[in-house]
């Protein structure tokens, strides 16, 4: 969905440590946007790296397990609710 919505190189997912693949993208300024999941103190040291961190858009789970991202389609009137409900199950289900 999100390859059909968006033009290339909108959303990039990194993996890796990011205590290794994070604090030089950070350090380059090329980083509009973070969506992080993870403790406080390493969003921290994330924002700081950038030279330009009150720029940032930032969108943090801090301390969270796991983030899900949900299309605003799936909100529609006509969505299937036996979809919905399949779908909130393996959310909670990611949460345990």
């Amino acid at each position: 969905a999100f390859s059909k919505a968006l033009p290339p190189g909108t959303i990039n997912f990194i993996s890796g440590s990011g205590r290794t693949t994070m604090p030089p993208l950070m350090e380059s300024g090329k980083i509009d946007s973070l969506a992080f999941i993870g403790g406080s103190g390493a969003a921290d040291k994330l924002i700081k790296a950038h030279p330009e961190p009150h720029r940032l858009k930032l969108f943090l789970q801090l301390e969270a397990k796991n983030m899900g991202v949900y299309l605003p389609d799936l909100f529609d009137s006509d969505s299937d609710d036996a979809h919905m409900d399949r779908i909130m199950k393996e959310t909670v289900a990611g949460t345990l």
